[in-house]
């Protein structure tokens, strides 16, 4: 299943990057194209001048002004395919299609392993229920904190004698934050692979299950771009999880080649064998002969 996954996610960032290479290619091309047309342009404006300038200029500008919408619509599709491949555009905070961008190709191809193999739907599943019931007892923790908060603060502060963990206690408050956040994004995601949309397209699914997706993702963004701590935090575990992630990839691309060098050897040395066999058994036929 997995090797199915990275397989896919493979040729989808190729697919990816020879889109980007062709854009780019298209884009200097129509840059040769609109530097020949200013140049024509300039060779018969004094003729143009003589003759009916209107008739003759028109399509020339329809030209010019179709030109420029392509190379904008180009430009725009280039500057998405690089965010998407280089999983950038968080600059300032997360901007409302940012989480699109992140996750659509991925969503894709994690709901095609969910609706094809049984047992991926079935952990799936199981992986969304958990997660439901720590979003749950994340937020009653946060809850109590906050509760207790107060409390807190109408303790007599002593700094020779304060216990460590009075000191401690306030800082879990923000912790618990974090922790409220990160499952939350696991279900949100979770969702959207049983779902197989993501939360700003429509699909098979009915509006009301959209519309619950939509608010979760929305509500999150804020959150998110509201708390540096979150900000910093979830960074870090998502950038470590990501690393770790490219590792173990990377590590089963390895022993795949491996595999598959090492079968190919084999291959040939059974080939070698059955050749040897062969001619031994030639060599002793005809001695037999003789």
């Amino acid at each position: 299943m997995m090797e199915l996954f990275s397989s896919r996610l493979d040729q989808l960032h190729n697919h990816q990057a020879s889109t980007l290479q062709e854009l780019q290619m298209a884009r200097m091309e129509m840059g040769r194209v609109q530097e020949m047309l200013q140049t024509s342009t300039e060779t018969n404006e004094p003729e143009a001048k003589e003759t009916e300038s209107t008739d003759s200029d028109a399509p020339l500008d329809g030209a010019k002004a179709r030109l420029e919408v392509l190379r904008e619509s180009l430009y725009k599709r280039e500057r998405e395919i690089s965010m998407l491949i280089d999983g950038g555009g968080f600059q300032n905070g997360v901007a409302p299609s940012a989480y699109t961008r992140l996750l659509a190709a991925v969503v894709r191809q994690a709901h095609l392993i969910y609706a094809e193999v049984t047992e991926a739907k079935q952990q799936f599943d199981q992986m969304a229920e958990d997660n439901r019931k720590a979003v749950a007892e994340a937020r009653n923790i946060l809850t109590s904190f906050q509760d207790n908060q107060p409390d807190m603060e109408s303790i007599d502060l002593r700094p020779l004698r304060m216990d460590q963990s009075e000191i401690s206690l306030g800082d879990q408050v923000p912790q618990a934050e974090v922790n409220l956040q990160k499952h939350e994004v696991l279900l949100v995601a979770l969702e959207c692979i049983k779902a197989g949309v993501t939360p700003t397209t429509t699909g098979s699914v009915s509006e009301d299950e959209l519309t619950a997706l939509d608010e979760s993702v929305k509500s999150f963004e804020e959150r998110f771009k509201n708390s540096d701590v979150l900000n910093l935090e979830v960074g870090k575990s998502v950038g470590q999880q990501l690393l770790f992630l490219q590792a173990e990839l990377k590590q089963a691309k390895e022993e795949n080649k491996k595999m598959t060098e090492h079968y190919t050897a084999e291959r040939t040395l059974r080939k070698k064998y059955y050749n040897m066999v062969e001619d031994m058994k030639g060599i002793v036929f005809d001695t037999h002969i003789t």
